[in-house]
């Protein structure tokens, strides 16, 4: 009776354990999903920045999405150690990470291209403060010197 019940117990742990351990990789190709389809709406939306009145009409939209993208940022921040990824979820991680690269580099690419006009940039007005641009640019849409 003991033995039964000690096995009980003990199925039961397991069956609290397990689910718990994969929570976090879950919860990070969660998260890195987010962060790609955010990375993909922000470079999207840049790309349709032709002239100054789509600067202006795409300036608040845009700053919501690069604030979103920041706190699904933070979240991973939080969440994700690259050496703790499981072998099983290794290649899920690995193309949700190559994803995310693809659409971060469409957002730079399209944020400096927008950056090197200054009307254009003036016209996203806080926006401009959100994009990785803004903090490779001086004023007037150069690139600043590193040391």
């Amino acid at each position: 009776m003991y033995r039964r019940a000690g096995l009980l117990v003990a199925v039961g742990l397991m069956m609290l354990v397990i689910p718990a351990c994969s929570v976090g990789p879950a919860q990070n190709t969660l998260l890195f999903k987010q962060w790609n389809a955010k990375c993909q709406e922000a470079a999207d939306m840049l790309e349709a920045i032709k002239d100054v009145p789509t600067a202006k009409a795409s300036a608040p939209k845009l700053k919501t999405v690069m604030q979103e993208l920041a706190k699904i940022d933070e979240k991973l921040e939080a969440s994700y150690d690259p050496s703790e990824v499981d072998f099983v979820d290794e290649s899920r991680v690995t193309k949700q990470v190559a994803e995310g690269i693809v659409q971060m580099q469409r957002v730079i690419v399209e944020s400096l291209r927008i950056g090197k006009d200054p009307q254009m940039r003036a016209a996203l007005g806080e926006a401009w403060q959100y994009l990785p641009a803004a903090a490779m640019m001086d004023a007037q849409g150069n690139f600043l010197e590193t040391e």
